[in-house]
């Protein structure tokens, strides 16, 4: 429901999928089709995404896992925080 009332799937839908039509072929039913996989491939991986949090979850609220996780979230943003100051990025 959230990514249906969501303005810019829509747009991206209205942009993308044209160019999978086959000129001369009516765009409607290509476009439907192509629509019907989207919508069948997300309710396949919302459930899934939903399921893998919430065991996930559990093992991520241990707090030897947590204090694990904010030492290496400190120690990257620590080391990036060190390339930006000295400068030293590729471009």
């Amino acid at each position: 429901m959230t990514n249906a009332l969501n303005p810019k799937a829509p747009v991206l839908f209205l942009s993308l999928l044209p160019q999978f039509v086959p000129e001369g072929e009516p765009p409607l039913p290509r476009t439907l089709l192509l629509a019907a996989i989207v919508v069948a491939l997300a309710l396949v991986r919302f459930p899934a995404v939903a399921l893998l949090v919430d065991r996930l979850g559990r093992w991520l609220r241990r707090p030897r896992t947590a204090r694990a996780i904010e030492g290496g979230s400190g120690v990257a943003l620590s080391a990036l925080g060190l390339v930006l100051v000295t400068g030293s990025l590729p471009h």
